[in-house]
């Protein structure tokens, strides 16, 4: 009987608790191109709703913003300034998923029509014949949060694929191969 009172007082106090959130928006370069995945979740909870909204994609790393296409809900909230690279506007094409994004220097949050916190958001957009140099994204993670009653958290990160780093220790290697040939001859 104890044990199903602490099940029950449990439950009760979970139901209350905040929960963090994080989005995590990944850039990756893909052969001449690059390609954006959004995973995680978003909390809105203690969000202001400001309107609905039907936008086309784009990134904007200088200016702290990023959206895919699609219809949003517009939300208000402290963001704290989250610039990932120097590049200016570029619009997002290709887009599959979610409808999501911030405008850090706004504070505002795009979450898809409807939303619910908590809930999996998943989208995939691709920059085509853009990588991630001539986007102006920086190689590396950024972070942002957001939230007055909680903390969540927006991550951005620029990843240059391995195959690239392949090339470079190839290259690197080029001396020791071609001394090792030479003494062979």
């Amino acid at each position: 009987m104890r044990y199903l009172a602490f099940i029950c007082a449990f439950v009760i106090c979970s139901v209350g608790a905040a929960t963090a959130a994080t989005v995590e928006f990944k850039f990756r370069q893909v052969g001449d191109s690059t390609r954006l995945t959004v995973s995680g979740d978003i909390n809105i909870d203690d969000a202001t709703f400001l309107s609905d909204a039907a936008l086309v994609g784009f990134v904007n790393p200088n200016s702290g913003s990023l959206l895919t296409s699609g219809n949003y809900d517009l939300y208000t909230i402290d963001i704290t300034d989250l610039d990932f690279g120097y590049g200016t506007n570029t619009s997002l094409a290709a887009v599959t998923g979610d409808a999501v994004g911030f405008f850090s220097q706004l504070d505002w949050l795009f979450v898809p029509d409807g939303y619910t916190s908590g809930t999996a958001l998943d989208a995939v957009g691709t920059l085509a014949s853009l990588s991630l140099w001539e986007l102006g994204i920086g190689e590396g993670s950024f972070s942002a949060t957001y939230g007055t009653t909680s903390t969540h958290t927006i991550n951005v990160i620029g990843e240059v694929p391995v195959p690239a780093s392949g090339l470079l220790l190839l290259a690197a290697m080029f001396p020791v191969l071609r001394r090792t040939s030479l003494r062979a001859a």
